[in-house]
């Protein structure tokens, strides 16, 4: 059964997750599965492509295939690829907008509470959740 979107009339904020990738291999696919199994649901999901030249995109598009992949033609770098899928949820309105790198997982209440944290202070200008890396680190 596919992962369907949650529309933000259900969620109370919208939140645009915006995925940097270029050959993500299997980080992205488990970047995806983490997020989709948040509790406060993504409005929109934009994996931003930044001519790959795995599958990785293609695979997470067919597993997920609520996501959107917005593709660039030649590898444009993290920051040009980030304002990309900015630029999008922007034009789209939304409440919030969540850069995720590709090979981040997250705990499934990591929307829910920046979401809260946003409503509590509404003058902030950027949050960030708190990154942990796994013991030992990996090569």
């Amino acid at each position: 059964m596919p992962y369907e979107l949650a529309p933000a009339a259900h969620t109370g904020a919208s939140v645009h997750v915006v995925i940097p990738a270029h050959n993500g291999g299997d980080q992205l696919l488990d970047c995806l599965q983490s997020l989709l199994a948040s509790t406060h649901k993504a409005s929109r999901i934009f994996v931003v492509d930044d001519a790959s030249t795995d599958d990785a995109v293609e695979r997470a598009a067919a597993r997920f295939p609520d996501i959107e992949v917005l593709r660039n033609e030649k590898n444009l770098g993290f920051g040009a690829t980030c304002n990309r899928g900015i630029q999008q949820a922007i034009e789209d309105n939304a409440d919030y907008v969540l850069l995720l790198n590709q090979d981040t997982t997250v705990a499934s209440d990591m929307l829910s509470r920046l979401v809260a944290c946003g409503r509590e202070y509404p003058a902030a200008g950027c949050l960030a959740p708190k990154t942990l890396a796994p013991q030992p680190m990996p090569d």
